[in-house]
């Protein structure tokens, strides 16, 4: 009893993989022991849980926002600029609002789907409008690393499945190409 009292009070968000010693599982001490194990267990599940979720929200909200950084210092750089330069700064930044929105919808999402509540949303679309609107997304962070990035999709791509997943997942492989492409790579 005082071992099992001693470990209990010495588990906390850090430890919870250890567990209470169980002496004899058959008595009432030892079954009130396994029920506290497997509310731990329970507890650790949802820390990790927890903890995989913030990884990936603030990988999902870096892009956009490094983007938007970008662009408004693209835009403010020279003092000269046309309209049809800061016009398509701010649709860029627009859109890049939208998605932050977006993103907070979709990592509501991704805690549903941890949790195994999440239905895909299959429908058509076009994959190389999808693609060509990463690429516009990522241009200036493209251009801020002295990269290229060229976009080879054949026109009128008919794909069926979950439209946001696509473009989030095209958006993180070109945010890792952007990120681990030695400067004036391609």
């Amino acid at each position: 009893m005082v071992k099992m009292s001693a470990t209990a009070a010495r588990i906390g968000a850090a430890n919870l993989h250890e567990r209470l010693p169980v002496a004899n599982e058959r008595d009432e001490l030892g079954a009130l022991a396994g029920v506290i194990n497997a509310l731990l267990a329970r507890l650790d599940a949802s820390f990790e849980q927890q903890r995989r979720f913030m990884a990936d929200a603030s990988h999902e909200l870096r892009t956009p926002v490094a983007i938007m950084r970008s662009e408004a210092e693209v835009a403010l750089s020279r003092e000269e600029r046309s309209n049809q330069e800061l016009r398509e700064s701010i649709v860029i930044f627009k859109d890049e609002t939208k998605r932050l929105t977006g993103i907070v919808e979709d990592l509501f999402m991704l805690a549903r789907a941890d949790a195994g509540q999440y239905k895909l949303a299959s429908k058509e679309f076009y994959l190389d409008e999808v693609a060509g609107e990463v690429a516009r997304a990522v241009r200036t962070l493209v251009a801020a690393r002295g990269l290229t990035l060229q976009l080879d999709a054949a026109e009128e791509m008919p794909f069926r499945g979950d439209e946001h997943l696509v473009r989030r997942l095209l958006l993180n492989l070109v945010d890792n190409a952007i990120k681990y492409t030695p400067a004036g790579g391609r």
